[in-house]
């Protein structure tokens, strides 16, 4: 069977996805979730064990050894759930025969675990139970949440289940080109269920989120000055003297309300550092920290702070009080960039350190509990506070979160 005989694949929200096997394979080849995560091998029983939440992290869950550990002490519970859903129970079968209230039970099982939250939380139930949990991450919420003018309750295992409920109908409006995929795929070796399948396409496909391999610009580095001050083609701005020798207003200018917000983050940097060039300023950042706090605010649905609030700068849904600190980095082996504003309270519960690059892109980003960066902080008593570097080391700590993806979705 060719990719041309496969029926194409309709979303709900518009998109279609013509080759639909050579996207699925496109996918397999290029994204290493799949060799990582979904070819792991995890028993579909009902027992939950530590080796299976390790799987998570093949995901980029960025499970920290504590947060496992904190996971499996809630075993017991979540064992006793599963053993109500049979191993075969499949978003594929009939509404009306799904185990809806046992499926809520087991979310409910994994509620309140710190720094377990629904991403986290699918990720791990996804391998117990494959054909019937869908990987509920960040993407795939806000894909379901437009599609469906859903929103947030107060009872977060009910939430899950009303997403999956959301998913269940997608999937159904589907369903006939992803069967006929799988059995494509299963003729090549390849055993995906139809609900892990419809997660790469709303994921990869859906026009939600581009992933890192079909963005043709990524993998090219960071941009250098010339290269970003190339960036905008923007017409020549000339100024001309008025009669009296003061200068009239610039002919030919740009229409600012035309540009989006990067190409404006982008004039803005290149003229911050034409200022700096001129020894007007002398930092680069200026816009950085409002942007970042935004990003962060969109990715979590949260609410950002009063200015009168100097401890945190985004409340999430869940009540996490995120403190935002962000750099720009034109070259990620100088030190003196990674230098974060200091830290002179911590009464947070964690820091989302966000850096961009020269135009005003996420480059790197990451959750870093407040535990840990009072670990790694040191006392500079000229600034009264506490001084972190967003080094490569500190990023890459196992109880650091991995948040570029999740912000670079929300850029505009």
């Amino acid at each position: 069977m060719t990719s041309d005989s496969l029926a194409p694949l309709v979303l709900r929200n518009g998109a279609r996805i013509e080759n639909v096997l050579e996207s699925a394979l496109e996918f397999i080849e290029k994204d290493s979730s799949y060799r990582s995560y979904d070819l792991a091998a995890v028993a579909q029983d009902d027992v939950l064990t530590e080796a299976d939440i390790r799987v998570a992290n093949a995901m980029i869950a960025r499970i920290s050894p504590r947060v496992i550990a904190g996971t499996y002490a809630r075993a017991r519970v979540v064992n006793a759930a599963l053993t109500q859903i049979s191993t075969s129970a499949s978003l594929v079968a009939p509404a009306d025969e799904i185990p809806w209230p046992q499926l809520e039970n087991l979310m409910r099982a994994v509620q309140g675990i710190p720094e377990v939250k629904l991403t986290r939380q699918t990720k791990v139930l996804h391998k117990k139970r494959p054909a019937l949990i869908p990987i509920l991450d960040s993407i795939l919420e806000k894909y379901l949440r437009q599609v469906d003018g859903m929103r947030r309750t107060g009872d977060e295992a009910q939430y899950a289940v009303e997403l999956i409920r959301s998913y269940k109908r997608e999937l159904d409006a589907a369903l006939p080109a992803l069967q006929a995929l799988r059995g494509e795929l299963q003729c090549r070796g390849i055993d995906l269920t139809e609900c892990r399948l419809l997660d790469l396409f709303l994921w990869g496909y859906s026009g939600t989120y581009a992933p890192l391999y079909s963005r043709p610009a990524e993998g090219a580095g960071m941009a250098t000055p010339v290269e970003s001050s190339a960036v905008l083609a923007l017409p020549p701005v000339e100024e001309k003297a008025g009669a009296r020798g003061d200068r009239a207003p610039l002919s030919g200018a740009l229409n600012v309300g035309d540009l989006t917000v990067a190409e404006l983050l982008a004039l803005s940097r290149g003229s911050l550092r034409e200022l700096k060039l001129r020894g007007v300023i002398r930092s680069g950042n200026a816009p950085a920290g409002d942007y970042a706090e935004l990003l962060v605010q969109r990715a979590t649905d949260g609410e950002l702070a009063t200015a009168s609030q100097k401890s945190w700068d985004v409340l999430t849904p869940s009540d996490e009080r995120l403190q935002v600190k962000a750099r720009v980095i034109t070259n990620e082996r100088k030190n003196s960039e990674r230098q974060l504003s200091s830290f002179r309270s911590w009464d947070f519960d964690a820091a989302i350190i966000v850096l961009f690059d020269d135009e005003f892109r996420v480059w790197r980003a990451a959750r870093i509990p407040a535990s840990v960066l009072r670990e790694v902080a040191y006392y500079a008593q000229h600034v009264r506070g506490h001084t972190v570097y967003a080094t490569d080391e500190l990023l890459n700590r196992p109880d650091a979160e991995d948040w570029t993806e999740r912000l670079r979705e929300v850029e505009r």
